[in-house]
């Protein structure tokens, strides 16, 4: 195989996984009742119940499946990325580089201060301001002395 094909197939390869990454970030916004998209204030609203439970597990009236709705959101946005950047390699660099030290109550305190620090954007789609979020507290650096 020549060169050229071969580099040709890779670059194919690249664009549709990341039109499967946009895709799952797509279905991922979506509620399970199909009745809208997640947007920032939607997931600012579970994210602070989860926020509150990090703080004091033993809070009254907690709303637990606000919680576990924040958590599970973060999480498969973040595992989408790394997935698509670990298997398929299609992010050349990836959007985000987040240490393996970053746990999800990190993570989530990481969105939840991005999205109050932007209300204006709140109506934007929640996975792609949870990527904005990430990707503004763990920038990917790279040695640009090197080819």
């Amino acid at each position: 195989m020549n060169y050229e094909l071969a580099k040709g197939i890779q670059t194919k390869m690249k664009k549709l996984a990341l039109s499967i990454f946009v895709l799952f970030l797509f279905i991922a916004s979506v509620t399970t009742s199909a009745k809208a998209e997640i947007d920032g204030s939607m997931l600012l609203q579970n994210c602070n119940e989860a926020v509150r439970y990090m703080q004091n597990k033993n809070a009254p009236s907690l709303n637990f499946s606000a919680v576990n709705f924040c958590l599970g959101y973060i999480s498969g946005v973040n595992d989408l990325h790394t997935t698509f950047v670990r298997s398929v390699a299609c992010f050349d660099p990836p959007v985000f580089c987040n240490p393996q030290a970053a746990d999800i109550e990190k993570l989530v305190k990481i969105v939840v201060e991005f999205l109050k620090a932007h209300p204006e954007d709140l109506h934007f789609q929640g996975a792609v301001l949870t990527v904005s979020a990430l990707k503004e507290a763990f920038p990917c650096t790279y040695n640009t002395s090197q080819k």
